[in-house]
């Protein structure tokens, strides 16, 4: 979980935790020094969790599962090569509730070769994207890092879709299949797909972004 934190939100930073009080301290970088704390003792920092015995993984993964299902926490359990931490991963990609905690799963699984289409998932979850808050920022950049024609078809479908996911999966496969000068030229276009316009302009929105494209949406 620290190393996922400090990956996506500190950058050049690093970590220290404390399993007894449940704490990560992100820390900032200055030069080679270390942390000193009260009485000039100095701090160890961990580096990875491959560095904590089995006693102290279980009480991580507690520590994790006691934050509820979430993306990040699906992220955090796929860095602790441990059963219970895996068990945990596998069960999050049956999560009926979340496609962050879903897609996250796949994520995990597919980086550790245990699940070989990630593409199939995928196109399933773009489908469902619904709240931005949901998965729709992994979702993206899934579908950046897998533009296969059937994940383009899947953005295509999730631009249709009366969602507020709808404009930034078109501005997606916009960029991916015509370049961000499309992107740039088609905002009144992504606009338009937003969920508080009317069907009738939303629907004059989509056909042009499937002209703009040269796609046509397959309903199947």
């Amino acid at each position: 979980m620290a190393r996922e934190v400090v990956r996506q939100k500190a950058s050049g930073c690093r970590y220290e935790i404390d399993l007894a009080s449940g704490v990560i301290t992100v820390l900032e970088r200055k030069g080679d020094a270390r942390r000193t704390g009260s009485g000039g003792k100095r701090t160890a920092t961990l580096d990875s969790v491959a560095e904590l015995d089995e006693t102290e993984l279980e009480d991580l993964i507690e520590l994790i599962l006691a934050e509820g299902a979430s993306g990040p926490t699906v992220d955090a359990l796929a860095q602790i090569d441990h059963p219970r931490a895996q068990a945990m991963v596998d069960e999050a990609s049956r999560h009926h509730l979340s496609i962050d905690v879903r897609l996250a799963a796949a994520e995990a699984q597919h980086a550790r070769g245990r699940l070989t289409d990630l593409e199939a998932i995928l196109v399933r979850e773009l489908r469902l994207l619904d709240r931005p808050t949901d998965g729709l920022a992994r979702a993206l950049r899934l579908a950046e890092a897998n533009p296969t024609p059937a994940v383009r078809q899947a953005l295509l479908w999730a631009s249709w879709n009366q969602t507020e996911c709808a404009p930034e999966c078109a501005r997606l496969v916009l960029r991916l299949t015509r370049g961000n000068e499309a992107v740039a030229t088609s905002s009144a276009v992504l606009a338009s797909l937003g969920l508080h316009h009317s069907y009738f302009e939303r629907k004059a929105a989509f056909d042009a972004l499937c002209a703009t494209l040269g796609m046509t949406l397959d309903p199947s």
